[in-house]
């Protein structure tokens, strides 16, 4: 309980002075920073506490960038390519503060093992890290696919358009050719007249 109120000062903290930050950039790097240092001071058991706040901030730079990428007008084979790279990076990152846990070994008849709580703790935090990992994938695979959708949808409009195009100036052209036909047809049967009684 100490360490998460310790752990808590220091946001307040980092977070007041990261206000004299340059950019919310370097802001969230400070801060991502600070908090990945403590994850391997901490005991196994609050793993939790250490680790979700250091995952939230990477997941925040990774759904950031998935909005920004996809706004890209580029080629969605490209734009997807980037994010797999991104999703890459956030896996390893997120994979290498789990990493970071040190567990507690308690000796006991010279032998060491682990704790029963520190066993389960550590696989809570392991849920919770293939959850993070998982709610990353899934959000890179909707903007893939909405990407793709409005690409998909973006083109057709502009074939479709081009079909209007198209069949406005057809539109126009037979106008015009039956204008010239019902002028011709108007003046067809005074021409006959003409011939037939002279």
């Amino acid at each position: 309980m100490k360490k998460l109120i310790a752990s808590i000062v220091l946001i307040v903290l980092l977070l007041s002075q990261a206000a004299f930050a340059a950019s919310p950039e370097e802001e969230l790097k400070v801060l991502k920073q600070s908090l990945a240092g403590e994850i391997g001071n901490q005991a196994i058991g609050s793993c939790q506490s250490a680790l979700v706040p250091v995952y939230d901030l990477e997941l925040i730079e990774f759904l950031k960038f998935l909005d920004l990428n996809f706004q890209n007008k580029s080629a969605t084979d490209s734009l997807t390519n980037t994010a797999i790279a991104r999703y890459k990076d956030y896996k390893l990152n997120i994979q290498r503060y789990f990493r970071d846990l040190q567990p507690g070994i308690t000796t006991g008849g010279g032998e060491s093992s682990l704790n029963t709580t520190e066993i389960n703790a550590y696989q809570s935090c392991s849920k919770i890290t293939n959850s993070y990992l998982s709610l990353g994938k899934t959000r890179m695979i909707e903007h893939i696919k909405n990407t793709n959708a409005q690409k998909r949808t973006t083109v057709m409009l502009e074939k479709y358009k081009a079909i209007n195009s198209e069949l406005r100036d057809l539109n126009l052209h037979i106008a015009k050719m039956y204008g010239l036909f019902m002028t011709f047809k108007s003046k067809l049967p005074g021409f006959l007249q003409e011939c037939i009684t002279i």
